[in-house]
């Protein structure tokens, strides 16, 4: 690839259906401050005028319980040891002013490993450069991220740091989330927080029209607008955070559009008008087909109309569209996409599929997957079903004890992961030996031998990762775009779909039904696995597990090139 231009890209998204309170963008927490004044000392007369309410002077103490609160950004210091010691487990950038003996030793040290910034030159001034470049990136090393629709544009940050400068936003509330499983290598590139009050432990769609997008509108006008030391070339921002985005347009900042779902989903977008019409959840048949060119979509809820509507009115005004996809795999989307009136000018990145090439753990999920390992190494090759609908989950009760028939009528090894409080609705003579687990190591079960079936939700995530990872599919969709991506594996031969699933559905499923689709996928006959013909559906499965692997390298890369052409796009920028 040519040499580029380096350029500052702020990536950000939001957790999926969070909920959120009040938003606002927070530098520090107000109540951290007033309880270190008290402990140590005044505030300092400011000529930054409100500034003053953030800036308190310590006499005496340790730093240590400074360092160690959520809300310390930046630490300037002389380097001396201690103190490079000190702030090192508590991973943001330092700011480093060494003044005698071996502190300036200490502070190449901080910055050649990407943890510090040295501030060179005997003598510095008020408002020189090198002073105000360094707060400005040490500002930037936040920690806070999620998983989910957050994922793909994380490993999509990770791909762009070698040629631009990077930082990465997202809710604050993930900040313990990104610190436990690890999900950025130390130093790789700066996370900020945006404090818009989401609570990770609760859901609801409404609250992202409501309140998680005003709040992203406040954080791109204070940090990337109203901030006069930022640096932020460009903006590529989740597609569910579109009605943010055209405070960017506004004040001419070139933004991307990350599409979060599939091809199908964006042609969807692209036909939602403000004359589409609006209906209760049971009569809504948005995503079951995908629209004619210039045709309406069928009616859908007024909650996903105000959700969708605002990714449409975005793209003409974006600098492209970038997605978690391959060409090859949604080839008549892709090219209707192109050639849709909306899209003219505007260019589309398809750089799927984005996955961790190796998922980080904590200390306790490393021991679970440990364990899981163990078990799928016990048991025959391609004999294992395993269950997952997402980290949303939104199954019926109902359909957790059909689904639990069908795997005891199979009599085949399972893995099902299930949150705690549906678990006992499982029987205790249908788990046995098997695995009913609230997490899962998804990916490591995919890729062991010992899988045969994947029963999802078709979520876009776990649709290309079973591609990825060469797994058939029992499809059972829950909602929005899921069944047209459950349909896409129909169609692809590497999948079934459970006719009449969905929340909104009145269609009962017995376990008969489900049972057969496992046993067709599985190619399970009276509990074993049939060698006397050949399974088309892991065969299938297969072939796409090649082409999936082929679009990141090799001659024919077409995610590879494509990803070429939005490096070579941002550093054309102004």
């Amino acid at each position: 690839m040519a040499a580029v231009e380096p350029k500052h890209i702020l990536l950000t998204s939001l957790p999926l259906y969070g909920h959120a309170a009040s938003p606002s963008w927070r530098e520090t927490d107000p109540s951290s401050s007033r309880q270190i004044c008290r402990r140590g000392g005044q505030p300092q007369n400011s000529p930054q005028g409100n500034r003053s309410r953030r800036v308190r002077s310590l006499r005496t103490g340790s730093p240590k319980d400074t360092l160690s609160h959520s809300t310390t950004k930046v630490f300037v210091s002389h380097c001396g040891w201690n103190n490079t010691l000190e702030a090192s487990p508590y991973g943001f950038l330092m700011v480093a002013w060494p003044m005698f003996g071996d502190q300036l030793m200490n502070a190449e040290w901080l910055e050649k490993e990407g943890v510090g910034k040295l501030l060179h030159g005997s003598r510095i001034v008020q408002g020189h450069p090198s002073l105000t470049t360094a707060f400005r990136l040490a500002f930037f090393a936040c920690s806070d991220i999620t998983h989910g629709h957050l994922i793909p544009l994380l490993e999509l940050a990770k791909k762009i740091v070698p040629f631009h400068n990077v930082t990465f936003a997202v809710s604050e509330c993930f900040v313990g989330e990104i610190q436990q499983k690890q999900l950025v290598p130390d130093g790789l590139f700066p996370i900020i927080g945006i404090a818009d009050g989401v609570q990770y432990n609760k859901r609801s769609p409404d609250a992202v029209v409501s309140k998680v997008v005003p709040g992203a509108e406040l954080f791109f006008k204070n940090f990337v607008i109203g901030n006069k030391n930022s640096s932020i070339d460009a903006v590529i921002a989740g597609d569910m955070l579109s009605p943010a985005l055209h405070i960017l347009h506004q004040h001419k900042i070139p933004f991307f559009s990350f599409n979060t779902g599939s091809s199908g989903r964006m042609l969807h977008y692209l036909s939602i008008t403000p004359e589409t019409a609006v209906c209760s959840a049971g009569e809504a048949q948005v995503f079951h087909r995908i629209p004619s060119p210039g045709a309406q979509v069928p009616p859908l809820t007024d909650t996903m109309k105000k959700m969708f509507m605002p990714m449409h009115e975005v793209v003409p005004l974006s600098h492209g569209v970038i997605a978690n996809t391959v060409s090859e795999l949604e080839e008549t989307f892709v090219s209707a996409i192109q050639t849709h009136s909306d899209m003219k000018g505007i260019s589309l990145f398809n750089v799927g599929p984005l996955f961790p090439d190796h998922e980080a753990l904590s200390a306790d999920r490393s021991e679970e997957q440990i364990k899981v390992l163990q078990w799928l190494n016990e048991k025959e090759p391609r004999s294992v079903v395993y269950v997952s609908f997402g980290t949303l989950g939104g199954q019926n009760n109902k359909y957790i004890k059909t689904i639990a028939g069908a795997l005891a009528a199979i009599g085949r090894p399972f893995i099902y992961s299930l949150a705690k409080d549906f678990q006992h609705l499982i029987p205790e003579d249908c788990i046995g030996d098997n695995l009913v687990l609230a997490w899962a190591p998804q990916k490591a079960i995919l890729q062991h031998p010992s899988t045969a079936v994947f029963l999802s939700h078709c979520g876009w995530n776990s649709t290309i990762e079973s591609l990825v990872c060469g797994v058939p599919v029992v499809a059972w969709p829950l909602r929005n775009d899921q069944e047209m991506n459950a349909l896409l594996l129909v169609e692809k031969a590497t999948g079934v779909l459970i006719e009449g699933a969905g929340e909104s559905s009145n269609t009962v499923i017995t376990v008969e039904t489900v049972e057969q689709a496992i046993r067709e996928v599985g190619h399970f006959e009276d509990g074993v696995v049939s060698s006397s013909r050949e399974n088309t559906f892991r065969t299938a499965a297969e072939i796409w597990r090649v082409k999936m692997e082929g679009a990141v390298a090799g001659q024919n890369a077409n995610s590879q090139g494509d990803f070429a052409k939005l490096i070579t796009k941002l550093s054309q920028l102004p």
